[in-house]
């Protein structure tokens, strides 16, 4: 009996005949609904602006899907408002970005060298020129690799006989909601609530006056130390926490939970896993970042709280940093992590890990969390415990390089004498 079933080899041909007929349909000017998200900065009469656009948005601009292929486009502009020529490094947007023709042979056509010469000619063009001449504006795409989270790039544009300039961005990848997009940081305190100070004798003493540990959602048992200081977050310290692979967290949901339980139990790596809460001025924390070893089980983790002090113009932030080295069973919440009792170890990871960014503008300690000795350890929350020198880690941001020399050790001068 004859089958009317086409052969195998029928149906491929078919199908590639198809795909060779399949319609290329790129919309540029679709980039514009990302642009609200955009980053901007400038200094010396050059602005540059990036964004990364989500995955639907990334498919309308190009006609193809380049995140299934694990390539990110990354929109740049750069307003160069002087008289010199300038040179944008892609590199160190990311040290291993596609070059325009390489993302184009993934979406070659095997049956048309004139269609594979229009996609060819097409992710050319889109990509942002690298010289940059007086007087004018240049715009298009690094295309980088696919990643999630928070994503570090930093724009470095070199002219002739002057210093690089260099602006560093931290870019927020669509796909993750992150707990801290839940805060409302304009609204947090009233202008009477603001605390502001110049004098660094001042900021010291304000500081010690913050509470040394967090609390439970009533306020009635202590948690985890009070341990960091982190000031001008708002303007630089996303950018240095990206670069050092901090991820952020996930907000607690039904689908949030399950990936962190599943995590739990198999070993895996979740690196934006939500954290538990703890409680600061009546509320629980603004933001928390993490650095994922291999598995969930191991890693660092911190949170941070606004606080109303203002120092030099700069947000300062209250935090507490631990190491969680692995988990343990509870009757409280069935599983949780387990805490390196030595505190000041993960404070210190922190301040070797953010000198690395050679973004800090200061550095030093100052009290507020009250000494416990290793055979008197403090509990938090979970039973946990913990010894400290009672000390509080300050990093002091700034949105330029400051090189190692440059480095101020904060001494706390008398009130009234100048740092």
């Amino acid at each position: 009996m004859k089958s009317n079933t086409p052969s195998f080899s029928a149906v491929v041909v078919i199908s590639l005949l198809l795909c060779s007929c399949s319609t290329f349909k790129p919309n540029p000017e679709a980039i514009d609904s990302s642009l609200e998200r955009k980053k901007v900065k400038s200094t010396d009469d050059v602005t540059v602006s990036m964004v990364i656009p989500s995955a639907k948005e990334s498919e309308k601009v190009f006609g193809v899907d380049l995140v299934k292929k694990r390539i990110q486009p990354i929109w740049v502009e750069v307003d160069n408002r002087t008289d010199t020529e300038l040179i944008l490094m892609p590199i160190l947007i990311d040290h291993d970005y596609y070059a325009p023709l390489e993302v184009s042979y993934k979406f070659r056509n095997r049956w048309s060298k004139s269609k594979t010469r229009i996609k060819d000619d097409f992710f050319i063009d889109m990509q942002i020129p690298y010289e940059i001449p007086p007087d004018s504006v240049a715009s298009g795409y690094v295309y980088g690799r696919r990643e999630a989270g928070v994503r570090y790039a930093k724009a470095m544009l070199v002219r002739d006989e002057h210093d690089p300039i260099e602006l560093p961005f931290a870019l927020q990848v669509p796909g993750i909601q992150a707990d801290y997009e839940q805060i409302d940081f304009d609204n947090l305190y009233t202008e009477d609530e603001f605390i502001r100070i110049d004098d660094p004798s001042r900021l010291r003493e304000e500081l010690i006056k913050l509470p040394r540990c967090t609390v439970d959602k009533k306020g009635k048992h202590e948690g985890d130390p009070l341990n960091l200081v982190v000031i001008g977050m708002a303007e630089a310290a996303g950018p240095a926490f990206s670069q050092r692979n901090w991820d952020i967290t996930e907000e607690i949901r039904w689908g949030t939970i399950f990936k962190t339980v599943q995590a739990f139990f198999i070993g895996s790596r979740y690196q934006f896993s939500p954290v538990s809460s703890l409680y600061v001025f009546g509320r629980k924390q603004d933001l928390a970042l993490q650095k994922i070893r291999s598995t969930i089980h191991e890693r660092n983790h911190l949170r941070l709280w606004l606080t109303p002090i203002v120092y030099q113009g700069k947000d300062v932030w209250i935090g507490q940093i631990s190491r969680d080295i692995g988990v343990r069973f509870t009757t409280k919440t069935l599983v949780t992590h387990k805490i390196d009792p030595d505190v000041d170890s993960a404070r210190l990871y922190l301040a070797q890990d953010l000198l690395l960014t050679q973004h800090l503008q200061a550095i030093g300690t100052v009290d507020g969390v009250e000494r416990a000795d290793r055979d008197a350890p403090r509990r938090n929350l979970t039973g946990d415990p913990y010894f400290t020198d009672g000390q509080r880690l300050i990093v002091i941001f700034s949105p330029e390089t400051v090189p190692p020399d440059d480095l101020h050790i904060l001494e706390w001068p008398e009130s009234g004498e100048q740092e």
